[in-house]
């Protein structure tokens, strides 16, 4: 095994100055040829250290493998910034390996550490691309992406109902890979969901003291690392107890389960599919149908949605997508 373990020492050394010396040819001359060298280098580390077990390195080859495949598919440029970060994380790559030359081996907490102090240098090589290959617009483009009132009109007729869309904070600029996600995976089942479920009968809301014509509304803001979208509704709110009803009659819990839920726990249940309080499914508009596609859509991307609703003033959808995911919004 110590063989393996020197074998693997000396190879991996040669490698790592083979894309060092890559790199600062990269980014004086802005080499683009020499980028397919580098990825056979990290590839056979990657591999190599697969073999082995050795999963510090493992994991930083694989991260550096997917930064440099996008930088060759994008035709990206590397900056002197970019180059700083690349080799902090090829340093940590080289102290691992002088480690296993004195040990041969690396405990699991120290893999864990050392992994982690590479992290803030993979944060700032993915904020990098994604906000070079993701330019920001502003939220006002919504409006030019999807047919925002068409739709709500659409819905509201077929409904027999009323209803209006606002987008508020026009100007907050959003990364444009987001907005799309948005508006082309979450919009239509929300808006769906808001006119069937949430506002209610023009006359019923008349007989509450409200506007006739229900109203929607949607807006952002962003935070480091997260851009958060609020769509909401000024309807009838979450019906609880014929959410658990529905709950109870499909089998996904009992009636004493049903008392002792929090509304938080009830409103998890409208995720589940097919789970719908309507009676009858209009499957022309879709109605009834789709938050649990909103849910499985976010989960693919690390992205989660938070719901709140209050009785007869309308019901709240928070979604959150997290920046620092790797790629995720492509």
């Amino acid at each position: 095994m110590n063989i393996e373990i020197q074998d693997f020492i000396e190879n991996t050394r040669e490698h790592l100055q083979k894309i060092e010396i890559c790199l600062i040819d990269f980014h004086k001359h802005q080499k683009i040829e020499v980028l397919p060298q580098i990825l056979r280098d990290i590839t056979t580390i990657r591999a190599n250290s697969e073999m082995l077990g050795i999963q510090s390195i493992e994991s930083i080859s694989l991260r550096l493998q997917v930064f440099f495949k996008e930088v060759r598919n994008n035709k990206i440029l590397i900056t002197q910034e970019i180059e700083f970060a690349l080799f902090e994380i090829l340093d940590h790559l080289i102290f691992i390996v002088e480690e296993l030359q004195i040990t041969f081996e690396l405990s699991q907490v120290r893999e864990n550490e050392l992994i982690e102090e590479t992290e803030k240098f993979f944060i700032f090589l993915n904020n990098y691309l994604f906000n070079l290959l993701n330019p920001k617009i502003e939220l006002e483009k919504i409006k030019q992406m999807f047919p925002l009132d068409f739709a709500v009109t659409r819905i509201a007729k077929e409904c027999h109902k009323q209803a209006k869309v606002v987008v508020k904070n026009n100007h907050v600029l959003i990364e444009q890979s987001i907005l799309k996600h948005f508006v082309s995976k979450l919009l239509p089942p929300l808006i769906n969901n808001a006119i069937a479920h949430g506002i209610e009968m023009p006359k019923e809301r008349e007989k509450k003291g409200k506007s006739p014509i229900g109203k929607i509304l949607i807006t952002a803001l962003n935070r480091p690392n997260k851009t958060t979208f609020m769509f909401a509704d000024d309807g009838a709110g979450i019906n609880l107890k014929k959410v658990k009803q529905k709950a109870i009659n499909q089998g996904l819990i009992t009636s004493l389960e049903a008392e002792t839920l929090t509304n938080k726990a009830i409103y998890e249940l409208i995720y589940h599919p097919g789970l719908t309080t309507k009676n009858q499914k209009d499957l022309i508009a879709g109605l009834g149908f789709g938050m649990d596609i909103i849910r499985t859509e976010l989960n693919k991307i690390g992205g989660i949605i938070k719901t709140y609703s209050l009785p007869e003033q309308g019901t709240n959808f928070k979604i959150i997508y997290d920046l620092k995911s790797d790629f995720n919004h492509k």
